[in-house]
């Protein structure tokens, strides 16, 4: 499916979403059953798989490829909640997909027998795809006066769409709009906190036995980000390999191919996206190897990964970045792989998951053994 993906770069693009055929297409294929769990359908697959198809979507439209990742890996966090809210997704639509908008920005309001929130949730990739959302909250708890962050199901049917909210210049088919709730009534079955997805303490860990969804989820999502942005890197490797063997110098007559700056380029930026794909093989490994063996990794080692999974979309952007300003006026043209892949690159590290200088900021203090600052964390 990876041509007919390809040739509908230009419309995804256009359309500010991913197209329905890329939807029907993928779900054809099996993609967005790979985190479901087995007695809906789903495959359980392992992450490192996953991880390495979704570079190949990557390399011919990145729009789709980030989209289709989160509402791919959605699934795997909504699998941690209560049994109970699984099978109001699930029992009836195993084909039911999640967007997200995660960062607590709403106001909430603890009430008898959950929460209401209200508020506008930004960036939800892939929400016309969804039936559902998960929205991160914090309150403090009325008990202890301790902010208590939370993840939420809700609903389509209790958010609206802002579809004039996502005009942008990279990324822009990834349908990455705001979500309105107005006084929404999130049940306490349909919430968890936060901290229960990174410890195997959620509801949903004592349903689903696979390693699988054991997963800290805050590397399983860092990395989702960064799997992504190694396809477009991949990408823009293929299409400037083949620009460079047919453009013609205006300084030499010869192909630019023959010059030196041209190939140290490329292969510097290919043993860049090299690194960048050790790198999540080694972390995604561990995080799996953990799950296996039911242990509970540590704050260190899941900033550790989460911290690396930046510096690898860090290398992917060098690696586009290099390429890009050495690939001449022609890779401007609005019809030219490398300058969306360019946009798109730079819309991938604008995620605040892919903030390299936050990222070094942690993992810094980490390792010289200073306490994690507040407004980092």
């Amino acid at each position: 499916i990876l041509p007919e993906i390809a040739a509908r770069a230009g419309e995804t693009e256009a359309l500010r979403r991913v197209p329905d055929a890329n939807i029907a297409a993928l779900r054809q294929a099996g993609w967005f059953t790979a985190f479901l769990p087995a007695r809906y359908g789903g495959q359980e697959l392992d992450i490192l798989s996953f991880y390495e198809l979704l570079p190949m979507i990557g390399q011919v439209c990145p729009s789709t490829a980030w989209a289709t990742m989160l509402l791919g890996i959605h699934t795997q966090g909504a699998a941690m909640f209560s049994e109970k809210a699984q099978d109001e997704l699930w029992a009836d639509a195993p084909d039911t997909l999640l967007s997200s908008s995660l960062a607590p920005v709403g106001k909430v309001t603890p009430v008898e027998g959950g929460l209401r929130i209200s508020g506008r949730y930004r960036f939800s990739t892939g929400c016309d795809h969804a039936r559902w959302a998960i929205i991160g909250s914090a309150h403090a708890d009325p008990a202890t006066g301790k902010i208590e962050a939370r993840m939420n199901l809700v609903p389509a049917t209790d958010y609206a769409i802002d579809d004039a909210s996502w005009h942008v210049t990279g990324m822009s088919g990834s349908g990455s709009k705001d979500l309105v709730l107005e006084d929404v009534f999130v049940p306490e079955h349909r919430s968890e906190l936060t901290q229960a997805l990174n410890s195997y303490a959620a509801r949903g860990h004592q349903v689903n036995r696979d390693p699988l969804y054991r997963c800290a989820f805050g590397p399983f999502f860092a990395y989702g980000l960064s799997a992504a942005s190694i396809g477009i890197a991949e990408g823009v490797i293929a299409a400037y390999t083949a620009h460079q063997g047919k453009r013609i110098s205006a300084f030499t007559g010869g192909t630019v191919a023959e010059s030196a700056p041209a190939y140290m380029r490329l292969a510097e930026a290919a043993q860049e996206v090299d690194c960048a794909k050790l790198m999540l093989r080694r972390d995604m490994s561990d995080l799996m190897a953990a799950a296996e063996t039911e242990h509970v990794l540590d704050y260190a080692a899941t900033t550790r990964m989460r911290c690396n999974a930046t510096y690898v979309t860090e290398l992917c952007t060098r690696a586009v970045d290099r390429l890009f300003r050495a690939s001449g006026g022609m890779a401007l043209q609005r019809d030219n792989h490398l300058q969306r892949a360019f946009r798109d690159m730079h819309g991938a590290a604008a995620h605040a998951f892919s903030d390299y200088d936050v990222a070094r900021q942690i993992y810094g203090r980490l390792l010289l053994g200073l306490p994690p600052a507040g407004n980092l964390a």
